[in-house]
């Protein structure tokens, strides 16, 4: 089977026919992000029938009778609830790169491919929409267990702040629409990604979206780290000197290798603290059904 670089399964690797090769800038296509969007947005594809799949088969024991079986319930309730938003907002961007790359090869000569660029316009269309919707459902305080992750990631106690999920969509996608629309005018496209870098940048600093002083923080640093390394690779073309390029190169690559340890950190430590609160939770519950045993094998003794 064929894995991307997100460690997901394509779902092209599900299939015995081979997807029409259509061309992309040979960066993306080095990547295997080839013009085809259902090639691109396979592992995408992949973990929304996998979520689908795990709805379907826990829905299937319910039907069963399983309600017995320990946290069925809860399980499902929680995928439907909220982890699709939380999905949608992870994979958008996914399925905008494999639109756009999708739209740089105006080809129609087969089935697939006509499929292909209907699914990519269609998902476009809703990538584009997304952001509207949530400044309705944000500005009339719609709240379902499906869009709740809309209020809980940024402002959850001061309601203006909620509006910057907004931003963040925003700046992921126009971060995408430059790197692969302005792919072969190198000088502009990393002269917009530093100007939405900044743009963000001062919005992070200014508003300050976290109500934790510590995610702030982070947010903070990720975005400075993300422009610093956008404003080194602007100095490479303006020198071409090897042993300065290599330095560059250098600073880089521990830039981003830092980033990604912080990031595994925190997630690390939030996956800890959960699976404590779970184990505190859990043995809560365990110690009145232990004492009532004991109290039972007291009252036979003297019975």
């Amino acid at each position: 089977m064929k894995l991307t670089h997100n460690f997901y399964v394509n779902v092209e690797s599900f299939y015995e026919l081979e997807m029409p090769d259509l061309p992309s800038p040979p960066r993306f296509y080095a990547m295997n992000y080839t013009g085809m969007f259902l090639n691109t947005a396979g592992s995408c594809i992949s973990m929304w029938l996998m979520m689908i799949g795990a709805d379907l088969f826990l829905t299937l024991l319910l039907r069963l009778r399983s309600n017995r079986i320990f946290m069925i319930n809860k399980i499902r309730d929680s995928i439907r609830n909220s982890y699709p938003i939380k999905l949608w907002i992870s994979t958008c961007v996914e399925f905008f790169y494999a639109a756009l790359l999708q739209f740089r090869v105006p080809v129609f000569d087969d089935l697939i491919t006509r499929v292909s660029w209907g699914i990519a316009l269609s998902v476009t269309v809703m990538i584009v929409l997304f952001p509207f919707y949530c400044y309705i459902v944000i500005s009339k305080d719609r709240k379902t267990k499906l869009n709740m992750p809309l209020f809980t990631e940024y402002g959850e106690k001061n309601k203006r702040n909620r509006y910057f999920i907004i931003a963040y969509i925003a700046k992921r996608l126009l971060s995408a629409l430059a790197i692969t629309t302005l792919y072969y005018i190198p000088p502009l496209q990393i002269s917009c990604l530093i100007v939405i870098d900044l743009l963000y940048l001062g919005m992070l600093g200014l508003i300050r979206p976290r109500d934790n002083g510590r995610d702030n923080i982070y947010d903070l640093l990720q975005q400075l780290v993300t422009f610093t390394v956008n404003c080194l690779i602007s100095v490479f073309p303006s020198d071409h000197d090897e042993k300065f390029q290599e330095r560059i190169a250098l600073v880089i690559i521990i830039l981003i290798l830092g980033i990604v340890l912080v990031q595994a950190g925190r997630i690390f430590l939030e996956q800890f603290e959960m699976i404590k609160e779970v184990i505190k939770k859990a043995s809560k519950k365990a110690v009145p059904k232990k004492t009532l045993k004991r109290v039972k094998k007291i009252s036979t003794k003297f019975s």
